[in-house]
Formats: structure tokens, sequence, C-alpha cells
């Protein structure tokens, strides 16, 4: 008997060697990390599918909006695990966590304060939260930079 999902699991991780974001499955193998979307593509070695395991979050099946290059707002973007989060008038909200037990996101700020994620998500109007990055969007520099 087919039982169909209440909702869309998924997940994203950092691949170091492309320099990209990753979308799809989450799976360890033997220590290794990896994010793969729902068909391999010819070509690309396992290499190609490997995350940094502190980048994997999970989608919280909510969306928000996200701050476009000439400063409009593109509504219904996916939120994941470790976005940061802030109000239209830019002033950070926090960091999402998800609760795997509960199903549910919450934001946490800077004092650790717990804010529900569906207060700001999914409305369509000023309240809207707006993703304004990762927590891990420097990651590649913050590494270089340890490296001097």
């Amino acid at each position: 008997m087919d039982k169909e999902l209440k909702r869309e699991i998924l997940f994203r991780g950092w691949n170091k060697k492309n320099k990209c974001w990753l979308y799809g499955y989450y799976l360890k193998n033997r220590g290794v990390h990896f994010v793969c979307a729902d068909e391999f593509a010819i070509g690309k070695t396992w290499e190609d599918y490997e995350v940094e395991p502190e980048t994997v979050g999970q989608y919280t099946g909510q969306t928000a909006c996200k701050r476009k290059m000439d400063g409009t707002l593109q509504r219904g973007v996916k939120i994941f695990e470790d976005d940061v989060l802030a109000d239209q008038e830019d002033k950070i909200l926090g960091t999402v966590k998800f609760d795997q037990t509960m199903g549910l996101g919450w934001i946490i700020d800077k004092e650790g304060k717990q804010q529900a994620l569906y207060d700001y998500t999914d409305r369509n109007d000023s309240k809207e939260a707006v993703i304004i990055c990762t927590k891990f969007d420097h990651l590649e520099l913050k590494n270089m930079v340890k490296k001097l």
C-alpha cells in the first residue's frame, strides 16, 4: 500500500569541490555525507555529490521572501535550517532551526530566544520574513582566512 507523504522532505548541503549548494536527498555512507538530486548526471562522480556535514540542513516546509539584486522581493523561497532571516526593514530575526520530533521550524535570535517560524512565513504581506543568507555563506572565505 502506497502512503503519500504529508510534506516535502528535502535537504541542502555545501559541495566544496564545485563551490555550490546541492539540493535533494541526504545520505551518509562510510562517514561521507551526500546530497543527491532525483537523478545522477552523466559524467559526475561521487565527489560532485559530497557535502560538508556541518552545512547539511533540512527544508522546513515553509517559504519566505528573498531580496533580488534589483531590491524587489521574490516570494515563495524555501526555508532551510541555518538560513538567516530578517524582517523587511533588514533587522535580523535570527537563524532557523528545525525540530525533527515536532516537524516545526524555529527562529533562534542572538540571545537564544525561540520564535515560531510560521509567524513569519507564507504570509504574502509586510510581516513576511526575508532570507538574507545562510550562516555558511562565507564558509569558503572563512576557511581561507584560517589558513593565513
